[in-house]
């Protein structure tokens, strides 16, 4: 079953890299966090947090790459469903940014109107936090500097659980309602 992280990660061995006896194969972060030290790196987080849905022993999916690479890797190298609609667990990808290496955060909540909880560590920035978006600005709202690649899904998270297919249909519904709602501001 899905459980969002919506705290940070406290001495969790996806989150602390392999030198220091976790399982994480990113380097550590910047600044380095001692009950985290694979973040704060947005790939760090999202192979983590990845690997933990999928209940790796060890990290087996992606590594330390740019963030730019991971929804390109996800498709090509191990054939994971993508997608433009959120869905709880799923990697949200962005490419560009100021230094061109993009940016990568996991859905955490996808609310009844259409907006997300995302969870995301940053480099050189931040440790740990979490957003509430929309898509208003087709960014999932990053700024123009960057460009939204699209989500992974995580296959490794229990769709079958009653509570999710019913947060999708919800979710599945408001995406259209809003699609309805563009095209009649266009008229």
């Amino acid at each position: 079953m899905f459980k969002p992280i919506l705290t940070k990660p406290v001495n969790d061995p996806f989150f602390i890299t392999i030198e220091s006896g976790g399982l994480n194969p990113c380097g550590k972060g910047k600044p380095t966090d001692p009950e985290a030290d694979a973040m704060a790196n947005c790939v760090a987080f999202v192979v983590g947090v990845f690997n933990k849905h999928a209940g790796e022993s060890w990290c087996h999916f992606f590594g330390s790459m740019n963030a730019k690479s991971i929804y390109i890797v996800a498709k090509r190298d191990y054939n994971f469903p993508t997608s433009t609609v959120p869905k709880v667990g799923a990697i949200a990808c962005w490419n560009g940014g100021k230094d061109g290496k993009g940016h990568v955060a996991e859905v955490e909540v996808v609310n009844k109107d259409g907006s997300i909880v995302l969870a995301m560590s940053g480099y050189e920035s931040y440790i740990f936090k979490t957003v509430t978006v929309t898509n208003a600005n087709g960014r999932w709202g990053m700024t123009s500097d960057y460009k939204f690649q699209g989500f992974v899904e995580n296959p490794f998270i229990d769709t079958n659980d009653p509570k999710l297919k019913i947060n999708d249909i919800i979710d599945n519904i408001n995406n259209e309602l809003e699609e309805i709602k563009e095209l009649v501001d266009k008229i």
